[in-house]
């Protein structure tokens, strides 16, 4: 019976993770959606509080306005990896082509009164990250 009822919480925990997995990779669509629209007040606006607090309205817009005008428009994507980290925060790594050329993409989202937000977002502009080959995860070269 034990065994069993670990069999049982273990589905559980799968089905959990394949849940936010799923709400964060929809997130992701939306906010491609509006960066595309360059309605980056939305993005700002459905973002997590630890993000709305770190930076301003403003120059969340204006490092998404830079981006449009370096990378360009959003073309495609392909999920690299994702993580959960506590049940709290979902990291999805994508390699990303945008007008202008491919690049890696880190979205993280924090669960926020049982809803995943916009915790961290970045793409390496400068090629600076490598994926690792094991893991998919982004990290510095040596």
């Amino acid at each position: 019976m034990r065994v069993f009822n670990f069999l049982m919480f273990m589905l559980l925990l799968v089905g959990c993770d394949s849940k936010s997995r799923s709400d964060v990779t929809n997130n992701v669509g939306e906010f491609r959606e509006s960066y595309n629209k360059k309605e980056f007040k939305a993005i700002y606006i459905g973002s997590s509080d630890s993000l709305r607090n770190s930076i301003s309205e403003g120059d969340f817009s204006g490092f998404l306005k830079n981006e449009i005008s370096d990378i360009g428009m959003y073309k495609g994507g392909v999920l690299l990896n994702s993580t959960i980290n506590s049940d709290k925060d979902v990291s999805l790594t994508y390699q990303t082509e945008y007008e202008k050329d491919y690049y890696f993409e880190l979205f993280v989202y924090r669960k926020e009164n049982g809803v995943y937000k916009l915790y961290y977002y970045t793409v390496d502009t400068q090629k600076k990250l490598v994926l690792d080959p094991v893991t998919h995860a982004l990290k510095i070269p040596n």
